[in-house]
């Protein structure tokens, strides 16, 4: 069972190896509450179950059968819809307990993916992007100074970095960024420091480092440290070195050694002489207060004679939790101010802080009551003094462990994580600001952090329900630092805040009727060109997509296609939303379109070709938001890639488009797309498979669109199936099966040695060549029928290989199953149903062949229903006299009606035999060939 917490709607797809568990599209009905609709344009599969649809605890189950996908990966994909579509998917794999008794040749209904299948991704990396495509296997270094702090690439998203930590994307909230100047000796490329706020949640060979990188900071620091206090009695900045140093030590309390010691304390019981009060602490004089309260606070083992007076459970005003030192030696306290909020966990107080006006810093720290409080905070500096915060060689060391501190303007991305209790906090925060803000006083809004802003259920709405012009615009402030560098940047942001008083006023229409947003769209241009290659992909994204939403809602209002209410955006006609969302992502390919050809004249190469490709491609976006994606893919590559270079792209491109048939256009739409990822390192190559792919007449549009589909996924290699000797009969009928597994007999074309995947992958190919010769003697077999149907769903959601239609009177459709299975094969498994029968207990390989028979009977029983006649079974004709007897009890019990059909078993061996070597797999294999 795998049960979903669903917090954005999108597609969801649950595959066992290469079969589809579970599918569905889930949304947000006009009641506000989640349901789930079958995905169009996809192989019917179960649903998803609805187990709660409370508003804001909504959550799905899927049954994964015991047994499915032995020994292959579970795979989790959703493809995030509106708010998130310019999102990679994301994705999640599990590999599924193997069954390692069962020959793999017997096992004909298991579709094992021997590895995982990315998603195509659409490669918007839209201002609102929740994820990355990123590979994050990344180098990751430990700072110098402080081995608790972790350095990580710039390019990194916090899933990426969340991965990589703790093997899991979705723990973004569990580290922090340190604004902090790069040490020299860090890597290249190795840009943000990153403080785990629970390094034991790290994964081991990082926590492994971590303590290896300690111990030898804590030798040296002992060594130096017992130096200092042997020698004669420390001068001020000596003992104001010596504190910082133990203050240092303190901050890796939360850190423990192999044998469950923190850090803090091995680092005083080292100097546990040079720490004797009585014999040297009056030494340091003044200057040990620091380390003494911070040993009251922070130790397990060691006591001092300290009095903290701070108040407790609630710090009074002017309480001293922290100290900041700068790079010279210097230091200042941070004390407590107001207190803001208190809460019964980290999360809910955070979230509350973080929603506050942004004037000044902010502490959140545990009570000894367990509860945690949010504080306003001061550093305790002059007129005229450095500020801390701006010093980004200083350090900040906390008394209070587990504190957090929250820098003035911290915008923290968006991680839209938590339970449904923080979903409705979310919420509760946002309907109250939208509550309070005026256009005299919006700062209840402009203080909102981005999980605020990504709450659902808002007064201010756009897109039918779920994505709202609040986030896309608030999305713009993750960058407000980077905006801020320019005058131009300083003039877009003014503009930008005056729409959010707009939206604080609830009245989405002044964007387009007062000229706010064509202001909006002015300005942002000149922010962008002010900026120019210094410009990170995040900020023109979130600026592009400001452009575009203004522009989007300007052309609808004015076609009368929409129209502005207090709540958000109201369509006309059905299908409004989709085509708002068409419009969109058509218009923000428009931009990057002019970025291309822009960089191409500028190089002084001719444009003429490259602007009649984006031409076209901007009139297939008309037809589809399929197309619409593909072209914002292309044309962001091409804008992204040097002029010569996107020429060639462009070229490639364009022979793809005229080449393609119109019934193929779902197929150039998705490979289109997926040429325009930044992940993919060579597109041409692509291109030129994907003409090879979509230029054969023989090939069945269907057949085109599934191998373009896989491609995509990367579940089969088009150059390799394109040195395959497969006629292109053979290939259209395999391409047609969403359940062929090139992958498969790729890897068994490169181990010939590999005697458990020949096996499996020969079972395959039976399977396979008696579908084949079911279809191609259709007429001979079936007198008085015809073929009307591949793969089809019956009633009760079970798969049929074929349906016939009869001919003649009442044109009664019949399913029909095929079963490749040979003599052996069929007596085991009946052998094992009568042995189950019998009361006798079964082993694994038994019960698996007896799940196979009763999914078999599902099937007959399915596919009897009304309004079909009764079904056929194809078999080999090759059955042993009791073997053929065993069945024909079998299905005389199980399903009456069902008339067996006999394929011959020479035929069978002479088609698989031909389909091996087609794909060049040895003949010949120890232990005969099935």
């Amino acid at each position: 069972m795998l049960s979903l917490r669903v917090m954005d709607p999108g597609r969801l797809m649950v595959e066992a190896g290469d079969e589809i568990i579970a599918a569905g599209e889930l949304n947000w009905g006009e009641d506000e509450r989640l349901r789930v609709d079958p995905l169009e344009g996809y192989p019917p599969a179960p649903l998803p179950r609805v187990v709660s649809s409370e508003r804001g605890r909504e959550e799905v189950e899927v049954d994964v059968p015991e047994g499915t996908g032995a020994g292959a990966m579970l795979t989790l994909s959703y493809e995030w819809a509106w708010h998130h579509q310019d999102t990679p998917a994301l994705e999640r794999t599990w590999r599924l307990p193997p069954m390692e008794d069962i020959p793999p040749e017997w096992l004909e209904d298991e579709r094992v993916a021997l590895e995982r299948e990315d998603t195509a991704e659409n490669e918007e990396e839209g201002a609102l992007a929740l994820l990355s495509a990123q590979d994050a296997s990344f180098p990751v270094q430990e700072d110098p100074a402080r081995s608790e702090l972790l350095w990580v690439p710039g390019y990194a998203s916090r899933e990426d970095i969340a991965s990589r930590l703790f093997g899991d994307a979705a723990a973004v909230g569990a580290f922090d960024i340190e604004p902090r100047a790069p040490p020299s000796s860090a890597e290249e490329g190795l840009q943000v420091c990153v403080r785990v706020r629970h390094p034991p949640a790290l994964v081991p060979q990082l926590l492994t480092a971590m303590r290896r990188a300690l111990e030898a900071q804590l030798e040296a620091d002992v060594a130096w440290s017992r130096s200092q206090l042997s020698a004669a009695p420390p001068d001020g900045p000596g003992a104001a070195a010596l504190v910082e140093r133990g203050l240092r030590w303190a901050q890796r309390s939360n850190i423990l050694d192999g044998a469950g010691q923190s850090y803090f304390d091995r680092y005083l019981q080292a100097l546990e002489p040079w720490w004797d009060e009585s014999q040297r602490v009056h030494l340091l004089a003044g200057a040990a207060e620091p380390l003494r309260k911070a040993i009251a606070l922070r130790s397990k083992r060691f006591k001092v004679s300290y009095s903290v007076t701070d108040g407790s459970p609630v710090l009074a005003p002017g309480s001293v939790v922290g100290r900041f030192y700068f790079a010279g030696g210097s230091s200042v306290q941070v004390r407590t101010l107001l207190l803001l909020t208190e809460e019964t966990s980290l999360e809910r107080a955070e979230l509350r802080v973080r929603n506050a006006f942004r004037g000044s810093p902010r502490v959140i720290l545990p009570g000894k009551d367990g509860r945690w409080r949010g504080y306003s905070a001061e550093f305790n500096t002059v007129a005229g003094a450095p500020q801390p915060l701006e010093e980004l060689d200083g350090n900040a060391y906390w008394y209070y462990p587990d504190t957090l501190l929250i820098r003035p303007g911290d915008w923290r991305p968006g991680l839209g994580a938590g339970t449904g209790e923080l979903a409705a906090l979310r919420r509760e925060l946002l309907q109250t600001a939208l509550a309070t803000a005026t256009p005299q006083e919006p700062r209840p809004l402009l203080a909102l952090d981005h999980d605020v802003l990504e709450a659902r259920g808002s007064a201010v709405r756009l897109f039918v329900g779920r994505m709202s012009l609040v986030a896309t615009l608030a999305a713009v402030d993750t960058y407000r630092d980077e905006l801020s560098r320019t005058s131009a940047g300083r003039a877009f942001l003014a503009v930008h805040d005056l729409a959010m008083v707009a939206l604080a006023g609830r009245d989405i229409s002044k964007l387009a009727s007062s000229g706010i947003g064509r202001e909006l769209v002015n300005r942002g241009r000149l922010a962008l060109s002010a900026a120019g290659a210094r410009a990170s992909s995040g900020l023109r994204e979130s600026v592009e997509s400001v452009h575009a939403l203004v522009k989007t809602l300007e052309r609808m209002l004015a076609e009368g296609e929409a129209v502005a209410t207090p709540d958000g955006l109201r369509f006309s006609l059905p299908g409004g939303a989709e085509a708002f969302k068409q419009a969109f992502f058509a218009i923000r390919g428009e931009m990057a379109a002019a970025r291309a050809i822009g960089g191409i004249r500028s190089a002084g190469l001719a444009a003429e070709k490259a602007e009649k490709t984006l031409h076209a491609l901007k009139l297939l976006a008309a037809e589809s938001q399929e197309m619409a994606l593909a072209y914002g893919a292309v044309a962001r590559r091409a804008a992204a890639l040097p002029a010569d270079k996107a020429q060639a792209y462009l070229s490639a491109v364009e022979l793809l488009r005229s080449s393609t048939p119109s019934a193929a256009k779902p197929a150039l739409a998705r490979l289109l797309r997926r040429s325009g990822a930044p992940s993919l390192k060579d597109p041409l190559a692509l291109l030129k498979q994907a003409q090879w792919l979509v230029s054969h007449p023989e090939l069945d549009a269907e057949a085109v669109v599934e191998l373009a589909r896989k491609a995509c996924k990367g579940s089969v290699d088009l150059g390799w199936l394109r040195s395959t000797g497969l006629s292109m009969k053979d290939l259209d009928f395999m391409g047609r099966n969403r359940m062929t597994s090139w992958k498969d007999f790729q890897q068994a074309a490169a181990e010939p040695w590999n005697s458990r995947l020949q096996r499996r992958v020969r079972e395959q190919l039976r399977g396979v060549a008696a579908e084949m010769l079911t279809e191609d003697n259709a007429q001979k077999l079936f007198k008085g029928f015809r073929l009307t149907g591949r793969q089809v769903k019956m009633r009760a959601g079970h798969i049929i290989d074929n349906v016939l239609t009869a001919t003649a009177g009442s044109k009664l459709q019949h399913g029909v199953e095929v079963k490749g299975w040979n003599d052996k094969r069929w007596r085991r498994a009946l052998d094992s149903w009568l042995t189950r029968d019998a009361g006798r207990k079964l082993d694994e390989q038994q019960e698996a062949l007896v799940k196979q028979l009763q999914h078999l009977i599902d099937q007959l029983a399915d596919a009897a229903k009304a309004p079909h006649g009764q079904p056929f079974l194809v078999s080999t004709d090759n059955l042993s006299g009791p073997t053929r007897a065993k069945l024909l009890g079998f299905l005389l019990k199980y399903s009456p009606g069902t008339k067996v059909i006999q394929l011959e078993e020479a035929q069978i061996l002479d088609k698989t035999r031909q389909l091996r070597a087609a794909l060049s797999l040895p003949e010949n294999l120890s232990g005969g060939a099935p």
